[in-house]
């Protein structure tokens, strides 16, 4: 395995992203077992996501310092950007996290929310339940196995 990108390192990422020819064609961006924060978040979404409009599938899993206040990060971004599929697996999410994806209810592209593997109990799938019924949307999957 190589180094793993840490949130400082997603500034230097986006400026070598946006010198590469393929980006305006860049669909989709894996950063999954890496030491990615909350703060990293801002920088990824502001810098990349919003930035590459091609962009439609980021896969995050397997961060563990995201957390819920990842989440409450990048939730903002989520109706600025063409992510239709977000993976968020291991990411030590909790139902604080669930919370925060119900309050803000999800954006119409978003097609595929993948929050396996974290620390959901009953009480934040219930948050995610809620958070769908109020999306309305058929495409809208949401996928919460092996939590514990």
């Amino acid at each position: 395995h190589g180094k793993q990108t840490r949130s400082m390192d997603l500034s230097i990422l986006a400026a070598q992203l946006h010198q590469m020819e393929f980006t305006k064609r860049l669909t989709k961006l894996d950063l999954s077992r890496n030491l990615i924060t909350s703060d990293g978040i801002r920088t990824l979404m502001e810098e990349i996501a919003v930035k590459v409009p091609s962009l439609t599938d980021l896969n995050l899993d397997e961060n563990p310092l995201l957390g819920h206040r990842a989440v409450k990060a990048l939730i903002p971004y989520l109706n600025k950007c063409n992510i239709r599929s977000l993976h968020l697996a291991q990411c030590g999410l909790d139902n604080h996290a669930a919370r925060y994806f119900r309050e803000a209810r999800l954006p119409k592209q978003l097609e595929r929310l993948d929050l396996s593997d974290n620390l959901l109990t009953d009480e934040g799938a219930a948050h995610l339940v809620r958070t769908l019924k109020h999306a309305k949307l058929q495409k809208n999957k949401l996928s919460i196995l092996i939590n514990g």
